[in-house]
């Protein structure tokens, strides 16, 4: 992980902007693009917020070093969801 590396987002919650640093996150990508959505705690409020997350926000968060997991089918293509960790390389791979 990218040490010092911070993130501003806003709480869904209480809707403060907050400042956290990359290990506070958390990145799941799905099976398509539109399934990856990026977590946090809120400081202020403590809510647990969930945001979907772009493309860019992918690649900052993935080039930060954040924790990521790849939702992939378990027993290959085709085969019911499972969840696989990326062994916290920040890499969008299963295993790595």
């Amino acid at each position: 992980m990218e040490p010092g590396t911070r993130f501003k987002v806003y709480c869904s919650e209480c809707r403060e902007k907050v400042e956290l640093p990359a290990e506070e996150f958390r990145l799941t990508l799905g099976r398509t693009p539109a399934q990856a959505h990026y977590s946090f705690g809120c400081p202020l409020c403590g809510a647990s917020v969930r945001k979907q997350a772009g493309e860019k926000i992918v690649s900052a968060l993935t080039g930060a070093g954040v924790r990521t997991m790849r939702l992939v089918p378990a027993g290959g293509p085709g085969a019911a969801g499972a969840v696989l960790p990326s062994g916290g390389t920040g890499r969008a791979e299963a295993g790595g």
